[in-house]
């Protein structure tokens, strides 16, 4: 059985921290979803059993882009019932009309990059949505019966100790069954880097983001989300099979700009033009 990932690069804005392969030139959704859809049939046929769309923001593509990449998967591949389909989301796109096309597409689980329930936190690494807006976007996934999952980043701008509890008792409390829990990674040369760099952003001290990480640890796994990663917490059967499948060497087939695959017990490192 085979996983599918498919890299969805563009982006409303792109994040301080982040040093993805993204874009935020969304008139190139068309011609990058037909690159996608040549990638997808010239690949050989397989049974999959995971799909997942990361990105970039894949909440961010286009509806009719979206058909057009499930109708080639579908063409494709044999995508078993029950399969685990995730969609990236960020909270400003999620509605209730977006929530029923993902739904009628086949997305089952929908990955929210809340990051922070604080403003100020928020506005420091370039997200677009604010806390309200958030919690507005997971309270209607979780009622609309889709798995949801939650990303926190800690060790952000502004945090502390008490806003970071605040955010993690405010994930806790909307329900979700999954929570991804990130420490923030300077990568070399985003704008955040080098507004550190520069003296220009302080972030917490490291000593205070470790204990913290051991404290979310201990709170999340009291409130039912056991630890099954490094950086992943979930309720007895909300584990993301397709993360799994990565810590499990099982295989999966990139495609994409920033994509990769590991098919044979090998990746499959593509140069993409």
């Amino acid at each position: 059985m085979l996983g599918l990932y498919l890299h969805l690069p563009f982006c409303a804005t792109h994040c301080t921290y982040c040093p993805f392969a993204i874009s935020t030139d969304l008139a190139l959704q068309n011609d990058y979803t037909a690159a996608m859809l040549r990638e997808i049939r010239a690949a050989p046929p397989s049974r999959v059993d995971t799909i997942y769309l990361g990105g970039g923001t894949p909440s961010r593509t286009a509806l009719e882009n979206l058909a057009q990449v499930f109708a080639a998967l579908r063409e494709r591949f044999t995508i078993e019932l029950g399969a685990e389909i995730t969609l990236e989301a960020n909270p400003e796109d999620v509605t209730g009309e977006a929530l029923r096309a993902w739904r009628e597409l086949g997305v089952n689980r929908l990955s929210v990059g809340v990051q922070s329930f604080h403003d100020a936190e928020l506005a420091a690494i370039g997200r677009i949505h604010d806390r309200a807006r958030a919690i507005d976007a997971v309270q209607l996934i979780v009622a609309s019966g889709v798995r949801a999952s939650l990303d926190l980043i800690l060790g952000l701008p502004q945090q502390t100790a008490q806003s970071f509890r605040e955010t993690l008792d405010t994930a806790i409390a909307l329900g979700a069954g999954h929570l991804s829990l990130y420490m923030l990674d300077l990568e070399e040369r985003t704008p955040l880097e080098v507004q550190v760099a520069r003296g220009r952003v302080v972030l917490p001290e490291d000593d205070l983001v470790a204990d913290l990480y051991v404290e979310a640890v201990q709170r999340l796994g009291a409130a039912g989300l056991r630890q099954y990663e490094i950086s992943n917490f979930a309720r007895p059967g909300d584990e993301s099979r397709h993360n799994l499948r990565y810590w499990h060497r099982a295989e999966y087939h990139g495609f994409g700009m920033g994509a990769h695959s590991f098919l044979g017990h090998c990746f499959l490192l593509l140069q993409r033009g």
